[in-house]
Parts: structure tokens; sequence; C-alpha cells
């Protein structure tokens, strides 16, 4: 739901006591876009399959990689701020 984008911002916090702040990292870049203030989010349940197993999530884009457990990898193409 939309409550996944309001991601926490203390280590101890969670979203639905599944997705917690694993670290925050100052920049990634994907398809040769450089992403900066990231903040990595990792599921703390052990899932399997398609499952969301860590998201990278960056400020004012939303989230711009998901690992899943089976070993997927979804990296974003590309963004567009209206400004």
């Amino acid at each position: 739901g939309a409550d996944r984008f309001f991601y926490p911002t203390n280590y101890e916090d969670t979203i639905n006591n599944v997705l917690y702040l694993k670290d925050i990292i100052d920049s990634l870049t994907i398809n040769n876009v450089l992403y900066t203030n990231i903040k990595i989010m990792e599921n703390k349940n052990q899932q399997y399959g398609n499952t969301i197993r860590t998201e990278y999530y960056c400020k004012n884009v939303g989230i711009i990689r998901r690992e899943l457990f089976n070993g997927e990898i979804w990296e974003i193409k590309n963004h567009y701020i209206k400004q």
C-alpha cells in the first residue's frame, strides 16, 4: 500500500513489522543515473520465492531497486519529476 513510501527514519523502526531500515548510503548508480540519499530496507522475516528481500528507496524518487528472495533484481529504468 501507500504506507510503504513512508519509510522509517530510525534503525529501530519497521513497516508493518516486516521491513526495517538496514542502512543509508550516499549514492547508487543505476542505468547511468546517479541517485543520492538512499535508504536500504530489508525484510526481517524469512521469506521465499518472489517476495521482496531488500528495497532501495531514494528520496523524492521512490523505490529504485528491489532484490527478491529468489535472486531476481528489479531496477528503475527511468523517472520523471514534474516541476
